[in-house]
């Protein structure tokens, strides 16, 4: 500071003996975060390339399916997919076509922003729906957020599912009983596995990305739920009014 008051300018671009930053290092500095930018830049863009092609080489042994690395259009199908605080940012990587019984399904990749309170970050999951030409039992499975699994509470009676961190209604008591499993709650606690299964879908959802060849086992998987389902059950379940035709824009999941 000179006695005028003014700040010598020459002085602190030089440097001071209090070690300010010359505007050659800063120079630098940004230098290096653009070259960072752009080495990330080029390692998403292998990565894509890469996905791409294990994405087609899959889809090709499964006739009439399609890859498209955009999955927006999803967007409009899948509003309520999520809870409400995750703000979905990015919807990529569909993946759809039939199934050998007929069925049809989908499977992409969701990037969210989570916000909770003064947390926040990005979440990735993985959300495969099958669509049946039978109606299924109303069924829903996934973690207890409000109430998340804690080492202190004791784990289920011996032979009787594990309910910590976790939640799930049935109408149909038998639907419980096929689908209450100890092997299924321990996914929900794993891999915060989510079962949606109302009117002819199966909607089944994961946290975190999965590569393509996960994904399609991810839609096994949700087809796989309906056949622990005894044929009672089914049958009754046809008896529902106006049920639910799977994720469209005027019905989303």
């Amino acid at each position: 500071m000179t006695e005028s008051g003014m700040v010598n300018t020459a002085t602190v671009l030089s440097g001071t003996a209090h070690g300010s930053v010359s505007v050659t290092e800063v120079v630098a500095f940004i230098a290096a975060l653009l070259v960072i930018a752009g080495l990330f830049s080029l390692w998403a863009a292998a990565g894509d390339r890469k996905t791409a092609r294990q994405a087609r080489q899959l889809v090709a042994r499964r006739p009439g399916w399609t890859v498209e690395k955009d999955a927006s259009p999803a967007r409009t199908r899948y509003q309520h997919a999520l809870t409400w605080h995750y703000k979905t940012r990015k919807f990529h990587w569909l993946m759809a076509g039939p199934l050998p019984g007929g069925e049809r399904a989908e499977v992409f990749q969701v990037e969210s922003l989570y916000t909770s309170g003064s947390a926040s970050g990005t979440r990735f999951s993985t959300i495969a729906t099958v669509v049946f030409p039978f109606v299924l039992p109303t069924v829903l499975l996934g973690p207890d957020d409000e109430h998340p699994a804690d080492q202190r509470q004791q784990p289920g009676l011996p032979g009787q599912p594990d309910w910590r961190g976790v939640k799930g209604q049935a109408a149909d008591p038998e639907a419980a009983a096929a689908l209450f499993t100890a092997d299924q709650l321990d996914e929900v606690r794993q891999h915060g596995r989510a079962i949606r299964m109302e009117g002819h879908a199966v909607v089944l959802s994961i946290r975190w990305h999965r590569k393509p060849e996960g994904m399609l086992q991810l839609v096994d998987e949700a087809a796989a739920l309906v056949g622990r389902l005894p044929a009672g059950v089914l049958q009754r379940a046809a008896a529902q009014p106006n049920p639910w035709p799977g994720p469209t824009a005027g019905q989303p999941g």
